[in-house]
């Protein structure tokens, strides 16, 4: 008999029915990985505003569970990394979302998995490498974050830029983040060692509270323009959360400046 590939976690499995009662996003990557990234708003291609928050989320869980039913794992993925004519497909979505993309920021004209990945994922890329003490990527090199690295976000209503949403339309926004807040309280996404809490100050414009919702408190205060915000786990647990602006338009410094706080916790 076949042995299964990967074993997802009860906490996973948990957390995937909760998403499927409620009608939640859950998010994209590898279940088991040490990173959790949370978002702004869900970027994805097919939806926009208009559309009921509810399809992006059903696209998401009922995705899932087929990956579950068919043994899928990252590391049978991964070795479509390895082929030397890798084509650009969105198969294993959500486990590993659009693999074949080149860690380049695409042009706004350019296409998807051709010309490259988003600002937003080229620098989820250079942070999770440089957490992982991993080479810096160059353009001719695929993305692979996901291997280590599970992200979601704060909003689930479906935008490509946070300035998309009509200001008629923002109580939408302020109730998606209020529906989600439980979310954030599974146990599922208490066992990451590190967060990194990329949402800019939406906390403080939606009434998010980081240090109720992930049993943290915030040690560390840094202002300026690449301000950052540092928090340890209240029980002791070596789990560090870094509250930082949105990984778009930002600078290769700020990448190791959030990367430094991790390590020097270690």
């Amino acid at each position: 008999m076949e042995k299964k590939a990967e074993k997802y976690t009860p906490e996973f499995e948990q957390v995937l029915d909760y998403c499927e009662k409620h009608c939640l996003f859950l998010g994209e990557g590898n279940p088991n990985g040490k990173i959790l990234i949370v978002g702004k708003e869900c970027a994805i291609k097919g939806f926009d505003f208009n559309d009921k928050e509810k399809a992006v989320a059903e696209n998401n869980f009922k995705s899932w569970k087929q990956i579950i039913e068919n043994a899928f794992c990252i590391e049978k993925i991964t070795e479509e990394l390895k082929k030397k004519e890798l084509k650009y497909t969105n198969d294993y979505y959500p486990l590993f979302p659009h693999l074949g993309q080149k860690c380049l920021q695409r042009r706004k004209e350019g296409i998807i998995g051709r010309d490259g990945t988003s600002p937003t994922w080229y620098f989820y890329q250079k942070l999770v490498d440089k957490i992982i003490g991993n080479p810096s990527k160059g353009n001719d090199n695929y993305i692979d974050f996901h291997t280590n690295c599970f992200h979601t976000e704060l909003s689930q209503i479906p935008l490509s830029m946070s300035k998309q949403l009509p200001k008629d339309l923002e109580p939408l926004r302020k109730k998606s983040i209020e529906n989600r807040r439980e979310l954030f309280r599974q146990k599922f996404f208490r066992q990451f060692p590190i967060v990194i809490l990329a949402v800019a100050h939406y906390p403080r414009d939606y009434s998010f509270d980081i240090q109720d919702v992930f049993d943290v408190e915030c040690i560390k205060q840094v202002s300026g323009p690449d301000w950052l915000n540092v928090h340890y786990q209240k029980s002791g647990n070596p789990r560090i959360l870094i509250h930082t602006r949105q990984l778009s338009m930002i600078s290769y410094e700020y990448i190791d400046k959030i990367a430094k706080e991790y390590h020097n916790r270690r």
